[in-house]
């Protein structure tokens, strides 16, 4: 967690015990339900609702203060899954201090909520969560899950503090319709966040475009000059070849991710689908990088299992995406560094993971790695560039009915991405 969240409780984190000495969603169903208050719950709704359409950026906050209304709890909360970790993105009651403080997926009871896609109820949830543990201690938490395109983003909940209040059908119900407002309220949030950052950082874009395409330019003029003009001997003339053919690289792939990337958004891209061979796809990946690599002093290794059947894919398309994933973990793996490369298969999947010895990833950073023009902002980590490559990497991925992720232990421990493919993989290009 990124602070001290909660001090532990005496009795939390008991030997032994399980999941199921701690979940009582069955008690939802046999406990007496209080009477609905419909009038103040429409009330509360239309007000989210107002809030929903007028301040995006506060509905979050806004919900959980009428969770902790509605459903007489403690301490109400939105916890949004950010890579491995539960960030409490809008918090009310007891706790309400701890906002934006964060707890490891699988050291919190969302992580279980989240993973089963289902409302939880839980009884001292401290007993197996010890970084749970607080004074005045969580007694009774409800959990229900909420979604973004299909799959569950997050958590909405209410705890008590005491025995005395316990929730019962009524709260499950109340509940219900909250995680459909945080849903539509994080998707609005989240665009208008989007919004916002895309129209402050234009200009900053349009001035690392223009240095990204001047800066090779420059030096191959350079270089052509000095070739033009001096007698150079063989090794410096060598360089200079050398030298010129890379930046020409670097300037004709820093143009093709600006037109693939409009391919993309303006949906005209066309896959080519075929069985391919994905560790040829991969050697010749590794093969076109490994120049760049070996001037940087970093060595590239790939291991590829023998494949129990083809993969369809665009080849050169995933071939695309094999090499931006290695230029990235090149690009930030110093000297005497190394990147490797290893496909493996199960039954339904093909499974590639780049890892690198590099800087890693901040915690921070880790859900926007794959956001188009993240990179521009330069107050994260792994800076640079546009940030297109890897925004390209998960959009052709996702074409070909994939999947992929990052993960790091963070700065200075290195990067791992990991792609998947089905066997026999669908294409959902336009």
């Amino acid at each position: 967690m990124d602070r001290s969240l909660l001090q532990a409780h005496p009795n939390a984190s008991r030997p032994g015990l399980t999941f199921a000495d701690i979940d009582i969603r069955s008690a939802l169903a046999s406990r007496p339900c209080r009477r609905p208050d419909y009038e103040a719950e429409a009330r509360a709704v239309a007000a989210l609702a107002t809030e929903l359409g007028q301040n995006p950026s506060n509905v979050l906050q806004a919900l959980v203060d009428t969770a902790l209304e509605l459903c007489h709890a403690d301490t109400a909360g939105v916890s949004l899954l950010e890579g491995e970790v539960f960030r409490w993105e809008a918090l009310a009651g007891v706790f309400a201090a701890r906002r934006n403080d964060t707890m490891p997926r699988q050291a919190s009871p969302c992580g279980v909520c989240v993973d089963q896609d289902s409302p939880q109820l839980m009884h001292l949830a401290d007993r197996i969560f010890p970084a749970l543990s607080a004074e005045p201690r969580f007694v009774e938490a409800l959990l229900l899950p909420f979604h973004a395109h299909g799959r569950p983003i997050g958590t909405v909940w209410v705890v008590t503090h005491t025995s005395e209040r316990q929730f019962d059908g009524e709260d499950l119900r109340i509940m219900s319709v909250l995680a459909q407002f945080a849903a539509a309220g994080w998707q609005l949030w989240r665009a208008a966040k989007l919004a916002e950052e895309a129209n402050r950082s234009k200009d900053d874009l349009f001035a690392i475009i223009s240095h990204d395409l001047r800066g090779p330019l420059s030096a191959i003029a350079g270089w052509i000059e000095i070739l033009r003009t001096e007698q150079l001997d063989p090794a410096k003339a060598a360089k200079a070849l050398e030298t010129i053919a890379r930046n020409v690289r670097a300037e004709s792939d820093l143009i093709e991710d600006l037109l693939e990337q409009s391919r993309i958004i303006g949906r005209t891209i066309r896959l080519d689908p075929q069985p391919i061979d994905l560790a040829s796809v991969i050697e010749q990946s590794a093969d076109s990088v490994r120049p760049t690599a070996s001037a940087k002093g970093v060595h590239v290794e790939t291991e590829c299992a023998v494949a129990p059947g083809p993969v369809t894919g665009d080849s050169a398309r995933l071939q695309r995406v094999m090499e931006n994933l290695l230029t990235n973990a090149i690009k930030f793996t110093p000297a005497g560094g190394r990147v490797d490369v290893r496909l493996a298969y199960d039954e339904a999947h093909a499974t590639v993971e780049v890892t690198d010895s590099g800087q890693g990833i901040h915690a921070d950073f880790l859900p926007h790695v794959f956001d188009r023009f993240w990179q521009a902002n330069p107050s994260l980590t792994r800076v640079g560039g546009l940030g297109l490559g890897l925004a390209i990497v998960r959009q052709l991925i996702e074409l070909h009915g994939g999947t992929v992720r990052a993960t790091s232990d963070g700065e200075g421990q290195g990067s791992t991405f990991t792609v998947g493919l089905p066997m026999g993989a669908r294409t959902d290009a336009e």
